[in-house]
C-alpha cells in the first residue's frame, strides 16, 4: 500500500509536465530528392515523437495546396525560392540538405514547441479558410 501512495504525488507532478502538441507544415514536390530525404527524416521524427503531427502538402500538382503556401509564405514574409519548405509555430525551414544540419535545426524548434506554445501561423490561415 506504501508503494501505491508514493507514485500518486510523482504521477501528479508528471503530469503538469505533459508535452505540447506540435504541428510540422511540409510543402514538398513530387520528383523532388531533398523532399523525399526530408519525408523519410519527417517519418523518423514522427516516430520518436508521438505528440508531433505531420500535415503534408504536396505542391507540384494540387493548386490548392500551391496557394495555400503562397498565403503562407506572404503571410510570413517568406520568399519562396525552394523545396521543400517546412513551417513549424512561427518558424520555417527552406530546403532540407541532411539529419544532421537541417534535421537537426528542425527538431530543436520541434523540442522547443513541446515546452512552450507558440503561435501556429498555418492552423490559424487553415482555421480562417474553413469559416
Amino acid at each position: 500500500m506504501k508503494k501505491f501512495l508514493i507514485l500518486i504525488p510523482f504521477f501528479s507532478i508528471f503530469s503538469l509536465f505533459s508535452l505540447n502538441e506540435v504541428n510540422i507544415y511540409f510543402f514538398w514536390g513530387n520528383g523532388c530528392p531533398h523532399c523525399k530525404k526530408e519525408e523519410d527524416f519527417l517519418q523518423k521524427i514522427e516516430k520518436k515523437y508521438s505528440n508531433v503531427k505531420i500535415n503534408s502538402y504536396e505542391i507540384s500538382r494540387n493548386k490548392e495546396n500551391k496557394e495555400l503556401l503562397k498565403e503562407i509564405g506572404s503571410k510570413m514574409e517568406m520568399k519562396i525560392s525552394s523545396l521543400p519548405i517546412t513551417i513549424i509555430n512561427d518558424k520555417y525551414f527552406i530546403g532540407f540538405h541532411s539529419d544532421n544540419t537541417t534535421g537537426k535545426a528542425i527538431e530543436n524548434v520541434i523540442l522547443e514547441g513541446f515546452e512552450k506554445q507558440h503561435n501556429d501561423v498555418v492552423q490559424g490561415i487553415i482555421s480562417k479558410k474553413k469559416v
